[in-house]
């Protein structure tokens, strides 16, 4: 390679005056011109205002200490002689490069470009697959959590300290245009240069897809970085454990729907009194921010999601209602949450049954949940900047560039996933500490295929079962699915980290009509109370289910009921205009104008109450 001091002697004026007026400087010593050329920035803006093939030339230049002939770059780039002349011209000129003529020949073939030596150790052209790869390597040092420390005269700079820690946020890379806009412009250069030196950032020039130059944070530094300042993380205090409750909420809207209707009104929105009777059926759930969300956008999500199920149909004004599509997964609550990731990502919503809030692509869910498979337990910014990062060296090279710009939108994604996946238990977060919880453990292991961890000894017994049947449940102290079993079938009085819940004719002949038998309800209940069960229980929960009324109404109004006393008394009490004929001992028609005369009777009748429920019989 040569020096610098050689170019500079074979310029003319006009030649150095050009090259001034590029770099933007004041002065045109050869001092100032020398230390341009070897700053961060100033390097930068000379690369950005040439070509792609000058880039092409200049990569194969420097990737020789003793130089290359004309002949060696036609060879390796496919680029016509005359072509390579006129660029190593402009290379010359600017000072990038040294040329030396062969005068033994008649052609150029033989002449030489040779590297600038003070320029060789800043510049450093690549493709975007050697970004990739290297990003590759930072997400592999995050993904095993490996701590190098930081230098320490690096870090007591507190402007230093604030840019690595953006770059990790913004998956261990930032483009130098990124940089100047977080770093005051007076030290930029001199910041840059110290990080560079000391291997705690890389610069790369990338001339393809467009030119651009990009800052990556030493792979090895990479997780120490991540976790600085995690002591300051709004969510260190926050705890989030939402279980099944989703499901549970869903079990709710059935009841209340297939009990009560849910009818569009002339303005074509939902009846204020269908939704309210929803709302609080609703179990509390929190989001990300530790934040219970609204018991009406509960009710919105849970319908949504039973639309997206195809549990749930408007037909007119009338919605129908049905768990005849999720019969197989209502008491394997494990396959319901898979289905339900699976089904809810955005795409065309119906009109009617929008979610509340935006929802998350099954697959990257997926890798959101495999990877923290991997990490066990991290802080959210630390989870965040692995995932951004990955998905930074995942990118093909067309979309590499793309990818970096839309960081901001890559960062919105992974909120969107990981607010649905806390609100779906399968994560939870403890005092900052992100992790699966044992619903996201079970999932995980269903995804990799994997066995779970046996669990040692007898399940522990802390359920207390009082003589009126009422239940006292320590909910952190029980596996989700036997907290999932035995709310579906009990009625909640008070929701806290002590459950208080009541075994009820109701609670049993709701889950009766949702298709949930009793077996894993009693083996729960016999398996976790510390007390021996009630010697009728057994008995008590099937007479109810025998005694009780079974009435449905079909969307043509039809009253079908299991016994025939109830339309007699119907044909002699208040609701008796609403029976237009009755058409044999257990059917009547009724008219549409009496069904909340006919509900409220049937309720006094402890009836189980099935309405508009035609979805099952069309499948």
């Amino acid at each position: 390679m040569k020096e610098i001091n050689e170019s500079i002697k074979k310029l003319s004026p006009e030649e150095i005056k050009e090259i001034v007026a590029r770099l933007q400087l004041k002065k045109r010593s050869k001092r100032d011109l020398i230390g341009a050329l070897t700053t961060v920035t100033g390097l930068h803006a000379l690369l950005k205002s040439l070509d792609t093939n000058c880039h092409k030339v200049l990569k194969t230049v420097y990737a020789s200490l003793e130089g290359v002939t004309f002949a060696e770059i036609h060879k390796e780039l496919k680029l016509e002689i005359h072509v390579i002349e006129k660029i190593a011209e402009i290379l010359s000129r600017n000072l990038l490069i040294y040329i030396i003529k062969n005068r033994q020949m008649l052609n150029s073939k033989m002449d030489k470009a040779y590297g600038i030596s003070e320029i060789a150790d800043h510049l450093r052209i690549v493709e975007p697959k050697a970004i990739t790869d290297r990003l590759h390597k930072n997400f592999l040092h995050l993904e095993t959590q490996k701590q190098n420390r930081v230098p320490e005269k690096t870090i007591k700079d507190r402007e230093t300290k604030g840019f690595l820690k953006y770059m990790a946020e913004s998956g261990c890379i930032v483009s130098l245009d990124s940089a100047r806009n977080r770093l005051p412009s007076k030290s930029i250069d001199k910041i840059l240069s110290g990080l560079i030196s000391q291997n705690v950032v890389h610069i790369y020039h990338c001339y393809w897809p467009e030119f651009n130059s990009y800052l990556i944070l030493q792979d090895t530094i990479s997780p120490s970085i991540a976790t600085e300042n995690e002591q300051d993380d709004p969510r260190k205090k926050l705890r989030i454990r939402n279980r099944y409750f989703l499901l549970t909420n869903l079990l709710h809207a059935f009841d209340v729907i297939s009990t009560f209707g849910l009818f569009l009104t002339k303005q074509q929105e939902f009846r204020k009194i269908d939704i309210r009777r929803i709302s609080e059926a609703m179990l509390p759930l929190k989001d990300l921010n530790g934040t219970d969300i609204p018991h009406e956008e509960l009710a919105q999500l849970s319908m949504f999601i039973l639309n997206r199920l195809g549990c749930l149909k408007l037909n007119k004004d009338i919605a129908g209602i049905s768990l005849f599509e999720i019969r197989n997964e209502l008491e394997q609550p494990l396959m319901l949450v898979k289905r339900i990731l699976k089904c809810v990502g955005p795409s065309t919503y119906d009109d009617y049954f929008k979610p509340p809030f935006d929802m998350p692509v099954y697959e990257f869910c997926k890798s959101i949940i495999k990877l923290l498979h991997k990490l066990k337990s991290t802080s959210y910014g630390y989870l965040q900047i692995t995932l951004l990062t990955r998905s930074l060296s995942e990118a093909n090279e067309r979309s590499f560039a793309n990818s970096l710009m839309d960081i901001e939108e890559e960062i919105e994604r992974f909120n969107t996933a990981m607010n649905f996946l806390f609100i779906a238990g399968i994560m939870d977060i403890e005092n900052g500490m992100v992790a699966l919880s044992d619903i996201g453990r079970d999932l995980a292991n269903n995804m990799l295929k994997t066995l779970a961890a046996e669990e040692d000894g007898a399940p522990r017994k802390n359920i207390y079962i009082n003589p009126d049947f009422s239940l006292i449940i320590p909910a952190h102290e029980l596996a989700s699915d036997i907290l999932y079993h035995i709310l579906s079938h009990t009625d909640i009085t008070k929701h806290d980290i002590i459950i208080n819940a009541v075994i009820s004719r109701s609670a049993i002949v709701r889950a009766q009509k949702r298709g949930m038998a009793l077996n894993k309800f009693l083996k729960a209940l016999e398996s976790y109370s510390r007390n021996e069960l009630p010697q009728n229980l057994d008995f008590l929960l099937r007479e109810w289910s025998n005694q009780t009324i079974n009435i449905k109404i079909s969307q043509s109004i039809i009253l079908t009921t299991s016994h025939p006393e109830f339309i007699e008394e119907l044909l002699v009490g208040i609701a008796k205009e609403g029976i237009v004929e009755r058409i044999s001992q257990t059917h009547a028609l009724v008219r549409k104008d009496y069904i909340d005369e006919i509900i409220k009777f049937a309720r006094k009748k402890d009836a189980v109450i099935s309405l508009f429920n035609e979805l099952e019989e069309e499948d």
